[in-house]
């Protein structure tokens, strides 16, 4: 499998095992979805999170829907943090998180998507975005981007403006756009202080 972010990018342990699941990628201008307002929402993800590759996350509400996540990686000789910003949101009752790409220009940040399951008990259960379904809006310029394909994957950056993307992703359209059925599943095994 090619990983179709550039070498160096995303390095927080390979992006948060929260993307995992595909090498294809899908990376947008804007956030999708308005900033969660809902303080137990937003609150429920608050915690130490396992993934299914044994990688710990640290993940804590800041405010208004923003997030910071946390990991520690052995690098270069020594164990290193890597940190970034993610957004949650919400677009039709349907929650989301968008990733920050540390490696953006600050001024004009650009975000990895994926939807979120609501959060039941400890686990939380992340859905990539299908690559190729953005790729045909793109195509069919329904959505504003460029399409990369590579030998085994495809990297698709969306320019297209906010309105217009929270209309593509429509929750009807739910396994057609994001990978249902190889879900990323995160067990909450601690919580982080206030």
């Amino acid at each position: 499998m090619v990983n179709t972010l550039a070498p160096g990018r995303w390095s927080l342990l390979l992006l948060v095992p929260l993307l995992l699941a595909s090498c294809d990628s899908v990376i947008s201008t804007v956030p999708l979805g308005t900033p969660s307002q809902d303080a137990a929402v937003n609150k429920s993800l608050d915690g130490v999170w396992l993934g299914g590759d044994g990688q710990v996350l640290y993940i804590k509400h800041v405010n208004d829907g923003e997030l910071r996540i946390a990991g520690v990686e052995w690098k270069d000789g020594r164990f290193q943090l890597s940190e970034l910003a993610a957004y949650l949101t919400i677009e039709q009752d349907v929650r989301y998180v968008n990733l920050v790409d540390p490696e953006s220009d600050k001024e004009k940040p650009k975000y990895l998507l994926a939807r979120l399951a609501p959060t039941t008990g400890d686990d939380l259960v992340v859905y990539p975005p299908q690559a190729a379904a953005f790729a045909e809006a793109v195509n069919e310029r329904r959505l504003s981007g460029t399409v990369t394909k590579h030998k085994h994957s495809t990297a698709v950056e969306l320019t297209a403006d906010k309105d217009r993307l929270d209309a593509f992703v429509d929750p009807e359209q739910v396994g057609r756009q994001f990978q249902i059925d190889t879900p990323v599943v995160l067990r909450r095994i601690g919580k982080v202080g206030e």
